[in-house]
């Protein structure tokens, strides 16, 4: 799956954009309630394992697929979920300048201003103990 998109900016003498992916791996936590009817979906919190964790972490929902009663039935060989939410990212932009103005890189550097974006982040998640136990061997 695609992951977060974000731009970021150059200059040598002119200032350029680039779009960059980022495709983390994430961590995790999980809140909510077990064996509630109607089936409720967990809040999830998430950080990226590699990088800098505190630039993009996650804020949303989640729900495991394969405990659901009508999917439990197809006997699934490993346990997985979705999640949706918002990764809240750190981003830097140019105040005043703009892609292909005249600037060096230390004009860039003293023009850009930090600040925080929502970006749609959605995907599958697997249980790292489920993991494991199907890697490691018998």
């Amino acid at each position: 799956m695609p992951g977060v998109r974000q731009t970021q900016y150059t200059a040598d003498t002119t200032v350029h954009s680039k779009s960059t992916t980022h495709t983390n791996v994430y961590a995790f936590l999980d809140f909510g309630f077990s064996n509630t009817k109607p089936r409720l979906p967990h809040l999830s919190v998430g950080l990226p394992v590699s990088g800098q964790v505190f630039y993009r972490p996650f804020f949303g929902v989640g729900e495991s697929i394969t405990a659901l009663p009508f999917v439990d039935r197809l006997r699934f060989p490993l346990k997985f979920g979705v999640f949706v939410g918002v990764v809240y990212a750190r981003q830097q932009t140019p105040k005043t300048l703009g892609v292909g103005a005249t600037a060096t890189s230390s004009q860039l550097a003293a023009d850009l201003e930090t600040r925080r974006v929502t970006k749609l982040l959605v995907g599958l998640d697997f249980p790292v103990g489920e993991l494991i136990g199907r890697i490691k061997p018998k």
